[in-house]
C-alpha cells in the first residue's frame, strides 16, 4: 500500500513540474503588424528630403508565418513582398539600385531577386540578406538587414534598413546607393496606422 502511495506522488510530482516547465516554455505573442500604414515624410530618417505629398501607403496582412507587405507610392507603383518568420527563406526584389559616379544606375537592379532569411528578434521583425553585384567590373557585397517595429500604443510602424558594406577593405566606392568600407547606411521610415 505504501509502495502503490509513493507511486502516485512520484507522477502527480512529475505531472506538476512538467506543467511548470510547460508554463516557462510558452511565448509571449508576437506583435501583430497587420493594418494599412501611411509613411509620415516627417519622419523619415536617411538625410534625403521627402516632398509633404508623398502619400505611400503601407498594407501589411500578417498571418503567422507568412507576413505580406505591400506598398502603394501614391500610385505610381505597387510593390509586394512576402515574408516568413520562421526562417524558412524567401526570394523578394532587392528594391536597391548601385551605381558609379560615371554611370547611371541600371532600373533592373530594383527587380532583381534577393535571398532573405526573417525570424522574430523579440519584438522586431527581422530580415537578413546578402546581395552581390557586379558593377564596372567590381563586385560588390553588402549584407542588408530590415527591421519591423511595432510602437507600445500600437500606431505607428518603424521600418529600419541597414547596408552593411563587406566589400575588401581599401575599395572606395562613390555614388547614390554605395558605401565607404565598413560603414552602415541606416535609414529608418516611421509609418502611422490609418484609422
Amino acid at each position: 500500500m505504501k509502495s502503490i502511495a509513493a507511486v502516485l506522488v512520484v507522477l502527480v510530482a512529475s505531472l506538476f513540474v512538467g506543467h511548470a516547465g510547460e508554463t516557462r516554455s510558452i511565448q509571449k505573442p508576437k506583435p501583430d503588424l497587420s493594418g494599412t500604414w501611411k509613411l509620415d515624410s516627417h519622419k523619415r530618417i536617411d538625410g534625403k528630403v521627402i516632398k509633404e505629398t508623398t502619400d505611400t501607403l503601407l498594407v501589411v496582412q500578417q498571418l503567422e508565418p507568412e507576413i505580406k507587405f505591400i506598398e502603394d507610392q501614391g500610385g505610381v507603383s505597387e510593390q509586394v513582398l512576402i515574408y516568413f518568420s520562421d526562417g524558412r527563406g524567401e526570394d523578394n526584389p532587392s528594391g536597391l539600385s548601385f551605381n558609379f559616379a560615371s554611370r547611371e544606375p541600371d532600373p533592373a537592379q530594383f527587380e532583381e531577386k534577393v535571398r532573405t532569411k526573417t525570424k522574430w528578434d523579440g519584438d522586431k521583425l527581422v530580415a537578413r540578406a546578402l546581395l552581390r553585384r557586379v558593377v564596372n567590373g567590381h563586385t560588390l557585397t553588402y549584407e542588408i538587414i530590415k527591421e519591423w517595429k511595432l510602437s507600445k500604443d500600437r500606431n505607428s510602424l518603424t521600418v529600419t534598413t541597414r547596408r552593411i558594406n563587406k566589400n575588401a577593405t581599401g575599395i572606395e566606392v562613390r555614388g547614390p546607393g554605395l558605401l565607404r568600407p565598413d560603414m552602415p547606411i541606416e535609414t529608418k521610415e516611421v509609418y502611422l496606422r490609418r484609422t
